[in-house]
């Protein structure tokens, strides 16, 4: 994730750049947001792979995605199916972190440097300890991540209902709000991140 060092660290170029430019601004935006999306799918992979590797792949928490999705005693148990229905058995977890991803920054024309930020409060998320990246937990987990880098760094933060209208349909805007909400929580609202701590992480 190295090529992060060409994404600004948040508030450098973008601060009042209109949020659907066009032209060579719009293309090299394209691009910058593609490589992050590529360097957060890369590090949530690895993040799954430490958790396997210490064999904590069976380890749950409230952003397991039954429980982000169907909260105990609120629908049928059986409704979503097996616990990796939701995703495409053909296609790698590099990739479906990926598309998850970049469908959603695209779609809304969100900022690259947001995108470098959720992966901040991610890895931040999981150092408060009690919470694993699996392949259970990843979607929410970085899905409240990305709603909170938005409102933090975005001056033109997007709303949770435009959230919802880009995501699968189980995500209704009331889901991206409880992602949101725990993870802002877990964090203690703890979520302004410095310059030096956003380059650290983009040399990862």
């Amino acid at each position: 994730m190295g090529g992060w060092s060409s994404v600004p660290s948040p508030g450098v170029v973008y601060g009042g750049e209109n949020r659907r430019p066009s032209g060579e601004v719009s293309k090299a935006r394209g691009e910058k947001v593609q490589l992050a999306c590529c360097g957060v799918a890369k590090r949530i992979c690895q993040l799954i792979v430490e958790t396997r590797t210490m064999g904590l792949d069976n380890h749950s928490s409230f952003f397991d995605y039954h429980e982000i999705i169907q909260p105990a005693g609120s629908a049928s148990p059986d409704r979503w199916g097996t616990e990796e229905s939701h995703q495409d058995p053909h296609q790698s977890l590099p990739v479906q972190i990926f598309l998850f991803l970049h469908d959603i920054v695209s779609s809304l024309g969100l900022l690259p440097e947001c995108v470098v930020v959720s992966i901040i409060y991610c890895e931040r998320l999981l150092r408060c300890g009690g919470i694993r990246l699996t392949v259970r937990s990843w979607e929410s987990i970085l899905l409240g991540s990305l709603v909170l880098a938005c409102k933090m760094w975005d001056d033109l933060p997007v709303r949770n209902h435009a959230f919802a209208d880009v995501l699968p349909v189980e995500f209704t805007p009331k889901v991206v709000c409880r992602c949101e909400m725990a993870v802002a929580t877990k964090l203690c609202f703890r979520l302004w991140v410095s310059e030096e701590e956003y380059q650290l992480n983009g040399r990862l």
